[in-house]
Protein backbone atom coordinates (compact mmCIF):
# COMPACT_ATOMS: atom_id res chain seq x y z
CA UNK A 1 0.00 0.00 0.00
CA UNK A 2 1.25 3.35 -1.29
CA UNK A 3 0.98 6.18 1.61
CA UNK A 4 1.59 10.10 0.38
CA UNK A 5 2.00 12.74 2.68
CA UNK A 6 -0.87 14.57 3.92
CA UNK A 7 -2.79 11.01 3.33
CA UNK A 8 -5.42 10.07 6.26
CA UNK A 9 -4.54 6.76 8.52
CA UNK A 10 -5.84 4.73 11.12
CA UNK A 11 -3.52 2.46 13.10
CA UNK A 12 -4.68 -0.69 12.76
CA UNK A 13 -4.34 -2.12 16.36
CA UNK A 14 -5.22 1.18 18.40
CA UNK A 15 -7.23 2.32 16.15
CA UNK A 16 -6.47 6.00 16.57
CA UNK A 17 -5.86 8.65 13.54
CA UNK A 18 -3.52 10.27 11.95
CA UNK A 19 -2.27 11.96 8.95
CA UNK A 20 0.74 10.81 6.79
CA UNK A 21 4.10 13.26 7.31
CA UNK A 22 6.21 11.58 5.05
CA UNK A 23 7.51 7.77 4.62
CA UNK A 24 10.76 6.41 6.17
CA UNK A 25 13.06 3.72 4.95
CA UNK A 26 12.36 0.19 5.50
CA UNK A 27 8.46 0.22 5.50
CA UNK A 28 7.90 2.69 7.95
CA UNK A 29 5.87 6.12 7.75
CA UNK A 30 5.99 9.25 9.90
CA UNK A 31 2.33 10.02 11.31
CA UNK A 32 1.00 12.80 13.44
CA UNK A 33 -1.59 11.81 15.83
CA UNK A 34 -4.91 14.07 15.14
CA UNK A 35 -5.71 14.00 18.98
CA UNK A 36 -2.25 14.13 20.39
CA UNK A 37 -0.40 16.21 18.08
CA UNK A 38 2.42 13.75 18.71
CA UNK A 39 4.34 12.08 15.80
CA UNK A 40 5.35 8.55 15.57
CA UNK A 41 7.00 6.06 13.05
CA UNK A 42 4.52 3.34 12.11
CA UNK A 43 4.79 0.01 10.22
CA UNK A 44 2.80 0.78 6.94
CA UNK A 45 1.41 -2.88 7.85
CA UNK A 46 -0.34 -1.45 10.40
CA UNK A 47 -1.83 1.63 8.94
CA UNK A 48 -5.41 2.06 6.71
CA UNK A 49 -6.03 4.40 4.44
CA UNK A 50 -9.20 6.53 5.75
CA UNK A 51 -11.41 8.01 3.41
CA UNK A 52 -10.32 11.79 2.35
CA UNK A 53 -12.85 14.31 3.07
CA UNK A 54 -15.16 14.92 -0.27
CA UNK A 55 -14.04 11.45 -2.27
CA UNK A 56 -16.14 9.14 -2.94
CA UNK A 57 -13.27 6.29 -3.41
CA UNK A 58 -13.01 3.45 -0.37
CA UNK A 59 -10.76 4.35 2.72
CA UNK A 60 -8.07 1.92 1.45
CA UNK A 61 -6.05 1.29 -1.49
CA UNK A 62 -7.91 -0.77 -3.80
CA UNK A 63 -6.69 -4.25 -3.97
CA UNK A 64 -8.12 -7.56 -6.19
CA UNK A 65 -11.73 -8.66 -4.43
CA UNK A 66 -11.99 -5.09 -2.56
CA UNK A 67 -13.49 -2.74 -5.13
CA UNK A 68 -16.78 -2.16 -5.46
CA UNK A 69 -18.17 -4.41 -8.12
CA UNK A 70 -20.07 -2.65 -11.19
CA UNK A 71 -23.08 -4.37 -10.89
CA UNK A 72 -23.91 -2.92 -7.21
CA UNK A 73 -23.82 0.50 -8.71
CA UNK A 74 -27.68 0.34 -9.87
CA UNK A 75 -28.84 -2.99 -9.28
CA UNK A 76 -31.30 -4.61 -11.00
CA UNK A 77 -33.08 -7.86 -9.24
CA UNK A 78 -32.59 -10.82 -12.04
CA UNK A 79 -35.24 -12.78 -11.11
CA UNK A 80 -38.91 -12.29 -8.88
CA UNK A 81 -37.67 -13.07 -5.19
CA UNK A 82 -40.44 -14.97 -3.73
CA UNK A 83 -39.50 -13.30 0.15
CA UNK A 84 -37.89 -10.04 0.66
CA UNK A 85 -34.68 -10.72 3.49
CA UNK A 86 -35.45 -6.90 4.53
CA UNK A 87 -32.60 -4.93 5.94
CA UNK A 88 -29.64 -6.83 6.66
CA UNK A 89 -25.90 -6.16 7.94
CA UNK A 90 -23.03 -8.60 5.75
CA UNK A 91 -19.30 -8.97 6.30
CA UNK A 92 -17.76 -10.26 3.12
CA UNK A 93 -14.18 -12.08 3.75
CA UNK A 94 -11.32 -9.93 1.90
CA UNK A 95 -8.80 -12.78 1.80
CA UNK A 96 -8.52 -16.48 2.81
CA UNK A 97 -7.85 -16.94 5.92
CA UNK A 98 -10.45 -14.31 6.74
CA UNK A 99 -8.31 -11.20 8.58
CA UNK A 100 -10.82 -8.64 6.93
CA UNK A 101 -14.31 -7.61 6.03
CA UNK A 102 -15.85 -5.75 3.94
CA UNK A 103 -19.19 -4.45 5.31
CA UNK A 104 -21.98 -4.10 3.31
CA UNK A 105 -25.53 -2.66 4.18
CA UNK A 106 -28.21 -4.23 2.24
CA UNK A 107 -31.70 -3.28 1.32
CA UNK A 108 -33.33 -6.51 0.42
CA UNK A 109 -36.95 -4.35 -0.21
CA UNK A 110 -39.09 -3.14 -2.82
CA UNK A 111 -38.49 0.50 -1.20
CA UNK A 112 -36.38 3.29 -0.97
CA UNK A 113 -34.68 4.12 2.94
CA UNK A 114 -32.33 6.88 3.63
CA UNK A 115 -30.10 5.56 6.70
CA UNK A 116 -27.68 6.71 9.48
CA UNK A 117 -24.81 3.80 10.92
CA UNK A 118 -22.34 4.11 13.35
CA UNK A 119 -19.61 1.76 14.62
CA UNK A 120 -18.63 1.84 18.29
CA UNK A 121 -16.75 0.58 20.65
CA UNK A 122 -17.57 0.92 23.96
CA UNK A 123 -18.45 4.75 24.30
CA UNK A 124 -16.31 5.49 21.20
CA UNK A 125 -17.27 6.28 17.91
CA UNK A 126 -15.23 4.82 14.92
CA UNK A 127 -17.12 5.35 12.07
CA UNK A 128 -19.86 6.98 11.21
CA UNK A 129 -21.74 7.05 7.68
CA UNK A 130 -25.18 8.14 6.07
CA UNK A 131 -26.43 7.95 2.86
CA UNK A 132 -29.69 7.13 0.68
CA UNK A 133 -30.26 3.30 0.05
CA UNK A 134 -32.15 2.42 -2.60
CA UNK A 135 -34.51 -0.50 -2.98
CA UNK A 136 -32.66 -4.35 -3.77
CA UNK A 137 -29.30 -2.37 -3.45
CA UNK A 138 -25.65 -3.20 -1.47
CA UNK A 139 -23.98 -0.44 0.15
CA UNK A 140 -20.52 -0.71 1.39
CA UNK A 141 -20.13 0.99 4.69
CA UNK A 142 -16.73 -0.02 5.61
CA UNK A 143 -14.60 -2.49 6.77
CA UNK A 144 -14.14 -4.53 9.96
CA UNK A 145 -10.86 -6.44 10.98
CA UNK A 146 -10.53 -10.01 12.31
CA UNK A 147 -8.79 -8.88 15.68
CA UNK A 148 -11.78 -6.36 16.46
CA UNK A 149 -13.96 -8.76 16.71
CA UNK A 150 -12.55 -8.99 20.23
CA UNK A 151 -13.23 -5.61 21.60
CA UNK A 152 -17.06 -5.98 21.29
CA UNK A 153 -17.99 -4.14 18.20
CA UNK A 154 -21.76 -2.22 18.13
CA UNK A 155 -23.27 -1.38 14.76
CA UNK A 156 -26.04 1.52 15.90
CA UNK A 157 -28.38 2.16 12.73
CA UNK A 158 -31.53 4.55 12.12
CA UNK A 159 -33.36 3.71 8.84
CA UNK A 160 -36.58 5.16 6.99
CA UNK A 161 -38.48 5.08 4.19
CA UNK A 162 -37.87 7.12 1.52
CA UNK A 163 -40.92 7.85 -0.36
CA UNK A 164 -43.16 10.51 -2.70
CA UNK A 165 -45.07 10.94 0.19
CA UNK A 166 -42.20 11.65 2.90
CA UNK A 167 -40.34 10.00 5.13
CA UNK A 168 -41.44 6.85 6.54
CA UNK A 169 -41.28 5.39 10.36
CA UNK A 170 -37.88 5.32 12.29
CA UNK A 171 -36.76 1.65 12.87
CA UNK A 172 -33.31 1.68 14.80
CA UNK A 173 -31.50 -1.42 15.91
CA UNK A 174 -28.27 -2.12 18.28
CA UNK A 175 -26.04 -4.94 17.28
CA UNK A 176 -23.56 -6.13 19.48
CA UNK A 177 -21.11 -8.34 16.91
CA UNK A 178 -19.66 -11.26 19.37
CA UNK A 179 -17.13 -13.41 18.13
CA UNK A 180 -19.23 -16.77 18.78
CA UNK A 181 -21.85 -15.96 16.82
CA UNK A 182 -20.27 -14.28 14.35
CA UNK A 183 -19.16 -17.28 12.80
CA UNK A 184 -22.19 -19.27 13.17
CA UNK A 185 -23.99 -16.69 10.48
CA UNK A 186 -22.23 -17.75 7.36
CA UNK A 187 -24.08 -18.09 4.24
CA UNK A 188 -25.06 -16.64 0.63
CA UNK A 189 -25.82 -12.80 0.83
CA UNK A 190 -28.92 -11.84 -1.07
CA UNK A 191 -27.97 -8.89 -3.45
CA UNK A 192 -24.29 -9.58 -3.37
CA UNK A 193 -24.50 -13.60 -4.62
CA UNK A 194 -21.40 -13.99 -2.51
CA UNK A 195 -20.83 -15.93 0.91
CA UNK A 196 -20.82 -13.45 4.04
CA UNK A 197 -21.42 -12.91 7.55
CA UNK A 198 -25.07 -12.46 7.96
CA UNK A 199 -27.31 -10.46 10.64
CA UNK A 200 -30.76 -9.51 9.73
CA UNK A 201 -31.78 -5.97 11.11
CA UNK A 202 -35.38 -5.09 9.88
CA UNK A 203 -37.54 -7.51 8.50
CA UNK A 204 -39.30 -4.60 6.36
CA UNK A 205 -39.17 -0.69 6.55
CA UNK A 206 -43.05 -0.87 8.27
CA UNK A 207 -42.83 0.30 11.76
CA UNK A 208 -42.90 -2.76 14.12
CA UNK A 209 -46.24 -4.08 15.40
CA UNK A 210 -46.58 -3.11 19.23
CA UNK A 211 -47.26 -5.88 21.82
CA UNK A 212 -51.03 -5.92 22.39
CA UNK A 213 -51.67 -5.37 26.40
CA UNK A 214 -51.81 -8.58 28.40
CA UNK A 215 -54.62 -8.46 31.38
CA UNK A 216 -53.82 -10.24 34.75
CA UNK A 217 -55.50 -13.44 34.20
CA UNK A 218 -54.12 -13.91 31.04
CA UNK A 219 -50.42 -13.56 32.18
CA UNK A 220 -51.20 -15.47 35.13
CA UNK A 221 -52.65 -18.86 33.15
CA UNK A 222 -49.36 -18.48 30.48
CA UNK A 223 -47.02 -18.28 32.98
CA UNK A 224 -48.60 -20.39 35.60
CA UNK A 225 -46.56 -23.64 36.04
CA UNK A 226 -47.90 -27.39 35.40
CA UNK A 227 -48.74 -29.15 38.23
CA UNK A 228 -46.18 -32.29 38.33
CA UNK A 229 -48.26 -35.41 37.71
CA UNK A 230 -47.11 -38.10 40.31
CA UNK A 231 -44.66 -40.47 39.27
CA UNK A 232 -45.58 -44.04 39.10
CA UNK A 233 -42.47 -45.10 40.16
CA UNK A 234 -42.97 -43.13 43.71
CA UNK A 235 -46.28 -45.14 45.37
CA UNK A 236 -48.32 -43.26 48.31
CA UNK A 237 -47.94 -43.77 52.08
CA UNK A 238 -48.69 -47.54 53.15
CA UNK A 239 -50.34 -47.62 56.91
CA UNK A 240 -49.50 -51.28 57.27
CA UNK A 241 -45.82 -51.47 57.47
CA UNK A 242 -45.24 -50.09 60.83
CA UNK A 243 -42.71 -52.36 61.77
CA UNK A 244 -40.74 -51.58 58.52
CA UNK A 245 -40.74 -48.21 59.24
CA UNK A 246 -39.50 -48.33 62.63
CA UNK A 247 -36.34 -50.26 61.17
CA UNK A 248 -35.97 -48.21 58.10
CA UNK A 249 -32.62 -46.13 58.67
CA UNK A 250 -33.43 -42.51 57.20
CA UNK A 251 -29.76 -42.00 55.79
CA UNK A 252 -28.23 -43.20 52.35
CA UNK A 253 -24.12 -42.70 51.88
CA UNK A 254 -23.90 -43.00 48.24
CA UNK A 255 -20.01 -43.10 48.00
CA UNK A 256 -18.85 -45.85 45.32
CA UNK A 257 -16.82 -47.01 47.74
CA UNK A 258 -20.37 -48.14 50.07
CA UNK A 259 -22.03 -49.18 47.00
CA UNK A 260 -19.26 -51.37 45.16
CA UNK A 261 -16.47 -53.40 45.85
CA UNK A 262 -15.41 -53.16 42.41
CA UNK A 263 -15.97 -49.10 41.66
CA UNK A 264 -11.96 -48.99 40.73
CA UNK A 265 -12.62 -50.81 37.54
CA UNK A 266 -15.90 -48.72 36.90
CA UNK A 267 -15.96 -45.51 34.62
CA UNK A 268 -17.52 -42.09 35.70
CA UNK A 269 -20.51 -42.85 34.09
CA UNK A 270 -21.06 -46.07 35.45
CA UNK A 271 -20.03 -44.77 38.75
CA UNK A 272 -22.96 -41.67 38.59
CA UNK A 273 -25.24 -44.41 37.01
CA UNK A 274 -25.07 -46.67 40.03
CA UNK A 275 -25.51 -43.76 42.60
CA UNK A 276 -28.43 -42.47 41.44
CA UNK A 277 -29.85 -46.06 41.40
CA UNK A 278 -29.07 -45.98 44.89
CA UNK A 279 -30.64 -42.68 45.36
CA UNK A 280 -33.90 -44.03 43.61
CA UNK A 281 -34.52 -47.21 45.29
CA UNK A 282 -33.97 -45.06 48.69
CA UNK A 283 -36.68 -42.64 47.89
CA UNK A 284 -38.74 -44.78 46.49
CA UNK A 285 -38.73 -46.91 50.13
CA UNK A 286 -38.63 -43.66 52.10
CA UNK A 287 -42.03 -42.18 50.70
CA UNK A 288 -43.63 -45.62 50.40
CA UNK A 289 -42.81 -45.90 54.25
CA UNK A 290 -43.89 -42.50 54.95
CA UNK A 291 -40.69 -41.25 56.46
CA UNK A 292 -40.48 -37.35 57.39
CA UNK A 293 -37.17 -36.34 57.00
CA UNK A 294 -34.19 -37.88 55.23
CA UNK A 295 -30.40 -37.47 54.86
CA UNK A 296 -28.56 -38.31 51.23
CA UNK A 297 -24.84 -38.69 51.85
CA UNK A 298 -23.10 -37.68 49.13
CA UNK A 299 -20.09 -35.86 49.94
CA UNK A 300 -18.34 -32.62 48.40
CA UNK A 301 -16.08 -33.20 45.29
CA UNK A 302 -17.23 -31.06 42.30
CA UNK A 303 -20.81 -31.74 43.28
CA UNK A 304 -22.17 -33.38 39.95
CA UNK A 305 -23.74 -36.03 41.99
CA UNK A 306 -25.54 -33.23 44.39
CA UNK A 307 -26.57 -31.10 41.44
CA UNK A 308 -28.38 -34.70 39.81
CA UNK A 309 -29.66 -35.30 43.28
CA UNK A 310 -30.89 -31.67 43.57
CA UNK A 311 -32.87 -32.15 39.95
CA UNK A 312 -34.71 -35.07 40.35
CA UNK A 313 -35.88 -34.02 44.25
CA UNK A 314 -37.32 -30.81 42.00
CA UNK A 315 -39.49 -33.69 40.34
CA UNK A 316 -40.56 -35.21 43.19
CA UNK A 317 -44.61 -33.96 44.24
CA UNK A 318 -44.13 -35.67 47.63
CA UNK A 319 -41.11 -33.57 48.26
CA UNK A 320 -41.63 -30.63 50.44
CA UNK A 321 -38.44 -29.62 50.91
CA UNK A 322 -34.79 -29.94 50.72
CA UNK A 323 -31.39 -28.05 51.22
CA UNK A 324 -27.28 -28.43 51.14
CA UNK A 325 -26.49 -26.86 54.48
CA UNK A 326 -23.85 -27.49 56.82
CA UNK A 327 -24.52 -30.22 59.64
CA UNK A 328 -22.46 -31.42 62.48
CA UNK A 329 -22.56 -34.57 61.27
CA UNK A 330 -22.20 -34.79 57.88
CA UNK A 331 -20.28 -31.05 57.44
CA UNK A 332 -21.31 -30.48 53.90
CA UNK A 333 -21.86 -33.26 52.28
CA UNK A 334 -25.21 -34.13 52.42
CA UNK A 335 -28.61 -33.31 51.35
CA UNK A 336 -31.92 -33.05 53.94
CA UNK A 337 -35.27 -33.87 52.56
CA UNK A 338 -38.55 -33.11 54.02
CA UNK A 339 -41.37 -35.63 52.84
Amino acid sequence: MLFTPGARVKLVHTREKGVVVRVLDEGMVLVRLLEEGLEIPVAAEDLRLLEAAGQSAPRKSPRPGSERPASLQDPEPQFTRLKSEGILLAFVPLNAPPTEFQTFLLNDTSRHAVFSLRLRFGDQVEEECSGKLPAHHAEPVGHLLLDDLNDGPTYELECREDSTAGLGPLLQKSLKIKPKTFFKKFKTAPLLHKGAHLFPLFPSLDAPESPQEEDLPTYTRRRARPRSAPSDLYRPVSPYAPDELAAFVPEVDLHIDKLRSDWRKLSKAEILRIQLDAFDRFMEKAIRLGAERVFIVHGVGKGRLRDEIASRLLQMPEVRSFKNEYHPRYGWGATEVEL
